[in-house]
């Protein structure tokens, strides 16, 4: 969920509590998403901006962590997001990201997250991801998304692949 107020609230108002929610940090009123979230039984995650591969035509902005900075510099930028709010279960790194094929650059962010309880989503869109492996190695939890739902916005488009979301979920137990 994004910077949509109102479309924000009232999809955590109206999906079923077993629906977990990512949030992107600089959507206004943070705090008060999470709050909403979990009153209501969603767990919530935030989206860590992540350089895309495909950058500079995906730009996730400045705080994005990226393969090539230095270890330091992407766990600050993760606790600058982390910062927003509390009551959040993990992280959910942006699609195409680049540093999900940088091992070195991955397992120090991994650590990191793990290191405060934390799991990863891998927000998809890069066939040669490491996450399974560097996030198994370090029996940290995490997760794939296996359907992204708002690739075409419009409200036809995003019920069709809800419906093919809740039909992966029904057929595997769980569905990202």
């Amino acid at each position: 969920l994004g910077p949509n107020r109102a479309g924000g609230i009232e999809t955590i108002r109206r999906l079923p509590g077993a629906v977990s929610i990512a949030l992107a940090p600089g959507a206004p009123g943070i705090p008060e998403w999470v709050s909403r979230a979990r009153q209501v039984g969603h767990e919530t995650l935030f989206m860590l901006p992540a350089k895309s591969a495909r950058f500079p035509l995906a730009d996730a902005g400045p705080m994005a962590v990226q393969a090539a900075s230095a270890p330091e510099e992407n766990r600050k930028r993760m606790e600058t997001i982390m910062a927003r709010a509390g009551g959040y279960v993990g992280l959910m790194l942006t699609p195409g990201a680049d540093i999900v094929t940088n091992e070195q650059a991955l397992r120090a962010l991994l650590q990191a997250m793990h290191d405060r309880g934390l799991m990863v989503v891998d927000g998809g869109g890069t066939p040669n991801t490491l996450v399974p492996r560097v996030a198994a190695a370090l029996g940290q939890p995490a997760a794939m998304v296996d359907l992204e739902i708002d690739v075409d916005p419009t409200r036809a488009a995003i019920d069709i692949r809800l419906t093919e979301l809740e039909t992966l979920a029904r057929n595997g137990k769980a569905a990202v």
